[in-house]
């Protein structure tokens, strides 16, 4: 296949980056004349109650597109969590469990899975389903923050914690 590109299609191949000299900076002038450190760094990582909830594609959506049809919802299964064993231990879970999930923000339902894939204190879940394992219409997204992050306006999505617990004991 050939492709109506240029022989050198890299975007940044001679700068063009939107800083004052047109590269990539590590050190940033204009940041430090803003008061801010000029050296990237992860900021501080913030603490919250419960488990720190990191949402991820999920493999049969187009993030919610295709979510509205059958043959992908089938695939997809049910809204999962992993969690890890230590905290699926503290909060008297286990794998195949249908457990609540929620925040101050919302709540979902989703079925429990265990693994050491996850860190202890982390809680993963995919995103674009529309319907939550107890069959109602809600997603993920409703316990992430819906303001943007201060820096570059991006999605808040990695700042948000999470409480899990049997669905029958709520």
């Amino acid at each position: 296949m050939r492709l109506n590109a240029p022989d050198d299609w890299r975007p940044f191949a001679n700068g063009g980056f939107a800083t004052r000299s047109g590269k990539a900076e590590l050190y940033s002038e204009s940041l430090l004349e803003q008061g801010h450190d000029p050296l990237p760094w992860s900021g501080k990582i913030r603490a919250g109650d419960g488990l720190q909830l990191i949402t991820g594609k999920a493999l049969h959506f187009l993030n919610s597109g295709y979510s509205n049809m059958d043959p992908h919802r089938r695939r997809a299964g049910e809204l999962f969590i992993q969690i890890h064993p230590d905290d699926a231990g503290t909060r008297g879970v286990t794998t195949g469990d249908a457990v609540r999930v929620w925040n101050d923000r919302g709540e979902v339902r989703a079925i429990c899975s265990v693994s050491d894939r996850v860190r202890p204190g982390v809680a993963w879940m995919p995103f674009g389903g529309f319907v939550d394992a107890g069959g109602t219409r809600r997603a993920v997204n409703v316990l992430a923050a819906e303001e943007p992050t201060d820096w570059g306006g991006g999605s808040g999505l990695y700042d948000a914690f999470v409480e899990v617990a049997l669905a029958a004991a709520t």
